[in-house]
């Protein structure tokens, strides 16, 4: 299996700026991937950078309609998600020939990116729009009349011949400022590592203490690191704790503003 995420969260020279390294090509980006995955899972998958993708929404019937045409219980075959039925999607079509909105199977979606073709003919950005950063709309015409995406999908035709269209669109989410700093800083120490050389390298091993010339030094597991979400490196570790600090404590909340009203006692002689 190759690298699972759309682009690593750093760059070679989000690296070299953290210190020199001896360390390019392959075993640069080898060390970026394996910095960045681990990252991204220890910070619950949220940041799989910005991917693009095209696909061709195409309707498939559900078992046992024999009919022509888009019919309200039918989806849109993976993974392209379901037609716009309230059943699967709690939204609504007005359209008898098609649906106005589907899920486009990627999120969050971004929406100044997508690009529609019909039959070899790009839609005009005002002609839709993206919804809930997961489902594209067809808009009304300049009439006011709904309009509906297409039912057919010629998948055996090159694009842009009669009965074939696409949606070409970027998804994904980018981490934050200090998620880049925490996967330069690691991979950086993978590089290390990888130097035979490398007394630099600052990753936690698997050795519980070490004496040099008289000196005692101990050391962390790094299973120990790993299993309470922190990989043993200053900046990469206040990042994932603030990660999760944040998922915490950012549940919103009701207050009552009459529990919190103090009635402060005015002493009779000041009362005039």
């Amino acid at each position: 299996m190759g690298f699972p995420l759309c682009a690593t969260w750093a760059t070679a020279e989000d690296v070299l700026a953290c210190g020199e390294v001896e360390c390019e090509g392959d075993a640069m980006q080898n060390a970026l991937e394996a910095a960045t995955y681990i990252l991204y899972l220890l910070s619950k998958r949220k940041y799989p950078g910005i991917c693009t993708t095209e696909v061709l929404p195409c309707a498939s019937q559900a078992p046992g309609i024999v009919t022509d045409g888009w019919q309200p219980s039918w989806g849109w075959s993976r993974p392209w998600g379901w037609c716009c039925n309230p059943r699967h999607s709690g939204l609504t079509c007005d359209c008898g020939s098609g649906p106005s909105q589907i899920s486009l199977g990627k999120y969050p979606v971004i929406a100044d990116s997508v690009v529609v073709t019909i039959e070899g003919v790009t839609l005009l950005p005002d002609e839709y729009r993206v919804l809930g950063d997961r489902w594209l709309v067809r808009m009304a015409d300049a009439d006011g009349n709904p309009q509906c995406w297409p039912v057919r999908q010629r998948v055996d035709l090159p694009l842009g011949e009669e009965d074939t269209w696409s949606v070409l669109f970027d998804y994904g989410a980018e981490p934050p400022t200090p998620g880049v700093m925490a996967a330069a800083e690691y991979a950086r120490q993978f590089c290390l590592a990888c130097n035979p050389d490398g007394d630099e390298c600052i990753l936690p091993a698997r050795v519980q203490s070490l004496v040099r010339q008289g000196v005692s030094i101990a050391f962390g597991d790094p299973i120990a690191f790993l299993n309470s979400g922190l990989v043993g490196l200053p900046v990469a570790d206040a990042w994932l704790a603030a990660e999760r600090y944040g998922d915490r404590h950012a549940q919103a909340m009701f207050i009552n503003p009459d529990d919190h009203v103090r009635t402060i006692p005015v002493p009779e002689s000041s009362v005039s």
